[in-house]
C-alpha cells in the first residue's frame, strides 16, 4: 500500500540556508571576478560614463529584461525535466506564480524518482548559471556573461537548497514537490493507478495559524525594505556614471 510522509522545509532551515549560500557564492563570485575581471570593470565603467543618459538606461533595461526572460525559461527547464521523467508528461506540469515569494514556479503533480528529481532541480542553473559563468571566465572572456551568470546562479539559490535537504533520499525512492511551500512528499510503494489518491491526499487545504500569517508580512515587509535599498542604490550609482 503506498504511503505518504510529509517533509517541509522549516522557515529556519530555509532562512539561515538560503543566506549561508549566499554569502558563500557572492564571496566566490567577487572573488573570481576581483582575480580575473578587475581591468575589463574599470574600462566598462569609464567606456559606459561617457554614453548619454538615455543609451545608459536602455542597456540597463535590456539587461534587467534579458534576466527577466531568463528567469521564466528557468522555470521551463523545470517543466521540460519534469515532464521528460513523470509518468503522464506535460499532463502534470503545471506552472504558476508564489505570491509570497514574489517568484514564478514549476511543479509537477506526479512522484518522480529522487534521481530524476536532482536533476530536474539542477538543471535550470547549470544552463543558464553554471555554463554560462565557465564560458566568460575561459572561452568568451565577457564581463555582462559573467554577470548574467553570477544572477542566475543567485536565482537558483533555492533549488541548491534543495538539493542539499535531499542529498541523503534513496535515489529509487519516489518523491513528489510540495504544493503550498519549499518542501515535497516521500511516496512509498508507489503505483500509478493509485496517483489520484496521492493527488487527493497532499492537495488537502491547510489551516494557516495567525503564527505563519505573521510570519508572512514580515515577509513582505522585508522584500520591500530590500527592493527599496536595491532602487536607491542603483540612483546612487547611475549618479556616479
Amino acid at each position: 500500500m503506498t504511503t505518504i510522509i510529509e517533509k517541509k522545509i522549516s522557515n529556519k532551515t530555509l532562512t539561515q540556508g538560503i543566506l549561508i549560500l549566499h554569502l558563500i557564492i557572492i564571496l566566490f563570485i567577487l572573488l573570481i571576478g576581483y582575480i580575473i575581471f578587475r581591468n575589463d570593470f574599470f574600462y566598462f565603467k569609464n567606456h559606459f560614463r561617457n554614453y548619454l543618459m538615455s543609451t545608459k538606461l536602455l542597456y540597463i533595461g535590456a539587461f534587467f529584461t534579458i534576466l527577466l526572460i531568463s528567469i521564466v525559461i528557468h522555470e521551463l527547464i523545470h517543466g521540460y525535466f519534469f515532464a521528460r521523467y513523470n509518468h503522464s508528461g506535460w499532463k502534470s506540469v503545471k506552472f504558476g506564480f508564489n505570491i509570497k515569494m514574489l517568484a514564478p514556479y514549476a511543479t509537477c503533480q506526479e512522484p518522480v524518482k529522487v534521481k530524476h528529481f536532482r536533476i530536474i532541480v539542477a538543471m535550470p542553473t547549470i544552463i543558464l548559471g553554471i555554463i554560462p559563468l565557465l564560458i566568460s571566465l575561459s572561452i568568451y572572456h565577457n564581463l555582462l556573461l559573467f554577470f548574467y551568470a553570477a544572477f542566475m546562479i543567485l536565482s537558483g539559490i533555492g533549488d541548491i537548497l534543495v538539493l542539499w535537504v535531499v542529498r541523503k533520499l534513496d535515489a529509487n525512492q519516489y518523491i513528489i514537490d510540495h504544493p503550498r511551500t519549499l518542501g515535497y512528499f516521500l511516496i512509498n510503494n508507489y503505483q500509478v493507478d493509485e496517483l489520484p489518491e496521492i493527488q487527493k491526499q497532499i492537495h488537502k487545504p491547510e489551516h494557516q495559524s495567525k503564527k505563519e500569517k505573521k510570519s508572512n508580512s514580515k515577509k513582505l515587509l522585508w522584500i520591500f525594505i530590500i527592493t527599496f535599498l536595491f532602487v536607491f542604490i542603483i540612483k546612487l550609482i547611475m549618479k556616479r556614471f
